[in-house]
């Protein structure tokens, strides 16, 4: 029988919600914004709330709009938020409201107040047809004493608060973060609601702000990406997905952050989406991970957001110009000491630029200034040289 939603991380992609930034905001501190988002600021009064800049929600939502179609182009239905409700928080990371296994759809009880009502501009989606859990916005005490120790979690167990972020789905399995933004009582409800059709196995001790995306991924069944920094004993996982091949993530290259707090770590960068168990989309500067993806037979959408907007060739023909210039000069560079793994990101890199830009015909006509040299031919056979699994795809 056909489920109505994915049981899994990985099965082929056929629908998705994208969100928007319209409207984005950081909402008056309260207790549950200052706990849970912020225990790892001492003074909240350094948060500046209030709306986002409209440079920024301008080009997020191009940035949004870009993924939107690259999906769509991949034959995948697309669904975007509606403003039925006034955004008290942000509409960008719809992943975090609702969880969806088999026939089931819960609209989770986020423990932030201004995200409580967050479901109703994505409901549509569903047909209606999601459960409501009860608000955790009845959440009135958190354990001050997190601030500043991950030891020490935000959440009481009087109510069941969680996001649908600190949950993944492998079938009949389910692994469910404990942390600032999903408690044990969160975890019982959930398995509540799936009845006999999968097992909640929690995560505890392991990563405390937030959501579990970054801390672990699951490719298809039986390989999952892992974060080195907090999972460093395969024995830290719940039992049940202690024999499954894992790869350790590589250390992410970091793209940066808007205003004077950083949202989330550098490791946000290995929170992927699958668009099938052979394929993901990554973030286009995160080439260590592409390549170790790739050993796993992983094939690599590349996400680069505005960039992918640039289609005038003459544009473009400047921006490929400089990014060879570039390149060349820290290939120079790294014959003083660079690392094999440093150049093969170089020029990894530099490959991606080609193939998502569809341009490797006008990069055959890019002459190397002192040789003439084919540039995209030497790139692809030094890479083939220090890669020789890669050559083979």
């Amino acid at each position: 029988m056909t489920k109505k939603y994915a049981t899994n991380e990985w099965d082929t992609l056929k629908k998705v919600i994208v969100g928007t930034a319209t409207g984005a905001t950081v909402p008056p501190m309260d207790d549950s914004l200052r706990y849970v988002n912020y225990a790892d600021v001492q003074d909240p009064s350094t948060i500046k709330t209030g709306p986002y800049p409209a440079q920024v929600i301008t080009e997020a939502n191009e940035d949004l709009d870009t993924f939107a179609k690259m999906l769509t182009r991949e034959g995948i239905e697309v669904i975007r938020p509606k403003p039925i409700t006034p955004v008290s928080y942000y509409d960008y990371c719809p992943r975090d409201i609702a969880f969806v296994h088999g026939d089931t759809a819960i609209a989770t009880p986020m423990p932030i107040k201004a995200r409580e009502f967050n479901y109703k501009n994505i409901e549509h989606a569903f047909d209606n047809d999601l459960i409501i859990a009860p608000r955790a916005g009845g959440i009135d005490k958190f354990d001050k004493r997190c601030v500043g120790d991950p030891d020490i979690l935000a959440l009481n167990e009087n109510y069941p608060a969680f996001d649908a972020a600190n949950a993944i789905r492998a079938d009949d399995h389910i692994m469910y973060l404990v942390s600032n933004s999903g408690n044990k009582k969160g975890a019982q409800y959930l398995q509540e609601q799936l009845g006999n059709t999968a097992k909640v196995h929690t995560l505890e001790g392991v990563y405390s702000y937030m959501h579990i995306d970054s801390t672990v991924a699951f490719l298809r069944e039986g390989l999952m990406l892992l974060n080195p920094t907090r999972i460093k004993d395969i024995n830290q996982l719940p039992e049940h997905f202690r024999n499954w091949d894992y790869i350790m993530c590589p250390e992410p290259t970091d793209i940066g952050y808007y205003g004077n707090y950083n949202n989330a770590s550098v490791w946000i960068n290995m929170n992927m989406m699958s668009i099938n168990e052979n394929l993901v989309v990554l973030e286009e500067n995160q080439h260590s991970l592409r390549i170790e993806l790739e050993k796993h037979g992983m094939k690599t959408e590349v996400y680069r957001g505005v960039a992918m907007k640039k289609t005038n060739v003459e544009k473009t023909n400047d921006v490929i110009v400089q990014k060879v210039k570039e390149d060349r000069m820290k290939l120079e560079e790294s014959q003083q000491g660079a690392s094999t793994k440093e150049i093969l990101e170089l020029l990894h890199g530099f490959m991606i630029l080609m193939e998502k830009h569809k341009l490797s015909a006008l990069a055959k006509d890019i002459k190397d200034d002192d040789e003439g040299d084919n540039l995209y031919s030497r790139t692809e056979e030094i890479l083939k040289k220090l890669y020789p699994e890669l050559a083979e795809k």
